[in-house]
């Protein structure tokens, strides 16, 4: 996630189901600096699942700029 210093504490929220994952936002101090960042864990069952990212409050003008959301398995 990349973000401008503006932005810095702006929240979005990954959603899969009833499961929501705040993640707050640290300014990397522009919008093409990339750093990783972890949500959390969700609890996904077999199969197809879908995953959305949305804003849930904004500093400056966008939260950030997602450059890949990455699922990893848990053991």
């Amino acid at each position: 996630c990349g973000a401008e210093t503006s932005s810095d504490g702006s929240v979005i929220e990954f959603v899969s189901g009833d499961q929501v994952l705040p993640l707050t936002i640290k300014a990397t101090g522009s919008w093409d600096k990339m750093t990783t960042l972890s949500a959390g864990v969700f609890h996904l069952p077999a199969g197809d699942n879908k995953v959305v990212a949305r804003a849930k409050s904004v500093n400056g003008i966008a939260p950030c700029n997602l450059g890949v959301l990455r699922l990893v398995p848990v053991k």
